[in-house]
């Protein structure tokens, strides 16, 4: 009876899961998002009215630390602006559309983590399960990240979601209010692609992901995407990348490579060192740096942060004879030092395109 009820909880954790991913590629919505992210023992709180429809997205910040920011994606495009009255930033163009991602990600996420019933709350006005999402293959110093996740048994929609990091640390928690599901959403809710590609004449691109395109970040960069004989169980290759690093007076290219495991995303950077580079090109030195922002957990505060916005987690550091690599990752730094062990910066001969 044992085996049988365990068997009937997975297969229904899967349905739920099931749901709620299709629930989120397929509905137009608008609602009310309360996050709250926690860095240590500070927190940062906004509130933000979303409108969502398949393959598009629009976000605009109303209350809290992100105030009048807005954001958003549309197909293989995505934006930014720093304000209302603010010009809009082309921030990134992909391979693959979100909802292609997604299903990616998913298909990882049903192999490399397990779930367990949290039982069933209120959230406004809906009735929602929780289900916990642990990874299957435990690393050492590591007891995460893990999600939770409350999935609304009418739509499928996960209301509230509340995130840990690899030390079981609560990082973010977000709640939907006021939801209202529609047929269709206007256009007029999302920016158009050639509005993008317009901002993108005027300044370039912040990232492009060019999916299994190589080559390609190699030609645009001058450096081969970094190629690592050693990630953690579970994760397989994302895509590949360009990453425009705004460096004061010297904005340079680096490439990057994505693995994921279905929920926790590794990025590795390769980057040519520059003549003002606070590093050095020393690796002695390079180590120093890592050790200090891996202790850091990538305090915004570092010169990293500022040059390039390379994204949430433990963030590494190591320069080599031909350049720098940085990973990050919610990992153990010990996790990452050994990434970054099993990789070289690889410059190629090939003058790197504009």
């Amino acid at each position: 009876m044992r085996v049988q009820r365990q068997q009937l909880e997975r297969q229904h954790i899967s349905a739920l899961l099931q749901r709620t991913h299709d629930a989120d590629v397929t509905l137009s919505y608008s609602a009310l998002v309360d996050a709250t992210a926690m860095f240590g023992e500070r927190k940062m709180r906004s509130r933000a009215r979303l409108m969502r429809a398949p393959r598009k997205l629009s976000i605009s910040y109303l209350s809290g630390d992100k105030k009048g920011l807005q954001s958003g994606y549309n197909e293989y495009w995505f934006w930014r602006k720093a304000s209302g009255g603010a010009p809009m930033e082309a921030y990134a163009a992909v391979e693959y559309r979100p909802d292609e991602m997604t299903a990616r990600r998913f298909a990882l996420m049903q192999k490399n983590y397990h779930g367990k019933l949290l039982g069933v709350e209120i959230i406004d006005g809906r009735q929602a399960e929780g289900v916990e999402l642990q990874p299957r293959h435990r690393l050492e110093g590591a007891s995460g990240p893990f999600k939770r996740l409350w999935i609304d048994r009418d739509k499928g929609l996960t209301l509230r979601m509340d995130s840990f990091n690899y030390k079981s640390q609560p990082v973010m928690k977000t709640v939907l209010s006021q939801v209202k599901i529609v047929s269709r959403l206007p256009d007029t809710h999302f920016v158009p692609p050639d509005d993008m590609h317009a901002a993108a004449r005027k300044e370039q691109w912040m990232a492009e992901e060019m999916g299994a395109h190589f080559d390609k970040v190699a030609q645009k960069t001058g450096i081969e995407p970094p190629k690592p004989g050693y990630v953690p169980a579970g994760f397989e290759l994302d895509s590949y990348g360009v990453h425009n690093c705004d460096q004061p007076g010297q904005p340079y290219l680096a490439a990057l490579t994505r693995y994921s495991d279905g929920i926790n995303v590794l990025t590795i950077f390769a980057m040519k060192p520059t003549k003002d580079s606070p590093a050095g090109v020393s690796p002695s030195s390079g180590a120093a740096r890592s050790r200090k922002l891996a202790a850091e957990e990538t305090d915004k505060g570092d010169w990293a942060s500022q040059a390039c916005n390379f994204g949430p987690g433990t963030m590494l550091m190591r320069d080599t004879k031909s350049g720098r690599l940085m990973a990050v990752a919610d990992l153990p730094p010990d996790i990452l030092s050994r990434v970054l062990d099993s990789t070289d910066v690889r410059l190629v001969r090939v003058k790197p395109s504009s």
